[in-house]
């Protein structure tokens, strides 16, 4: 396996533990709802940067007269 594939196991682990030890814990819907959010951005990050497409044209991507 390469590292790329480690790091990402070991993310995915991290990240459903920490979602198990938060719905099993006491505190309110509200606060396990911020949590699990919490835990969710990345991957929400990373899925709404595929879909637009990292080739996507910005106001910052224009080219610059040399």
């Amino acid at each position: 396996m390469d590292v790329f594939a480690v790091c990402l196991t070991a993310w995915l682990a991290m990240t459903g533990w920490g979602a198990a030890a938060t719905l099993q814990s006491t505190a309110t819907g509200r606060e396990k709802l911020f949590w699990i959010g919490l835990l969710a951005f990345p991957a929400l990050g990373f899925l709404a940067w595929y879909v637009m497409g990292p080739g996507s044209k910005s106001p910052f991507d224009s080219e610059r007269g040399a």
